[in-house]
């Protein structure tokens, strides 16, 4: 691949040398454009043969995986194994990992990277007081436990 290239750069020149000399024998009035209307034609291969390299070019796939429980450092020794990178996306208290993206088991391109999230966002409860009567009705059985439970909950640490 490499002889082809320098072959390919060494045809360039002498094209280039070529159409210089031909430009000065026919004195040419605009030479600028003619040169570089045949500079694009000649170059043009090896343009469009770049562009099928570096973008269709299959790359070997491998699997992803499971990242969850290990900490940064561990996670991206495990992925030197499967030729892929890391990337932290969010961090929280935890140095472990929680969630990933892909998913583990799933077919990925090597090179490609995993984003992933260590620990977990604090949740806090917020208790709120019902301010119309229509509002009752929008809860669902799921949300009227979860407001059962806290209110027992608030109830059972209080002190008077």
């Amino acid at each position: 691949m490499r002889w082809m290239l320098i072959f390919y750069l060494a045809f360039l020149i002498a094209v280039a040398a070529l159409v210089g000399s031909l430009i000065f024998k026919l004195q040419v009035k605009r030479p600028l454009r003619l040169i570089t209307i045949i500079l694009l034609l000649v170059a043009s291969p090896m343009i469009f043969s770049y562009l099928m390299v570096a973008y269709y070019q299959p790359l070997p796939e491998t699997t992803v995986p499971d990242l969850t429980g290990l900490t940064e450092t561990d996670a991206r020794d495990t992925l030197k194994q499967y030729n892929l990178n890391i990337k932290v996306e969010q961090k929280y208290e935890s140095e472990l990992i929680t969630l990933q993206h892909p998913e583990a088991g799933r077919t990925f391109k090597q090179g490609r990277t995993i984003l992933v999230t260590l620990g977990k966002p604090k949740i806090e409860k917020v208790k709120t007081e019902v301010l119309t009567p229509e509002a009752p009705a929008l809860i669902t059985p799921e949300v009227q436990e979860e407001i059962i439970i806290y209110e027992e909950v608030t109830e059972e640490g209080e002190s008077e």
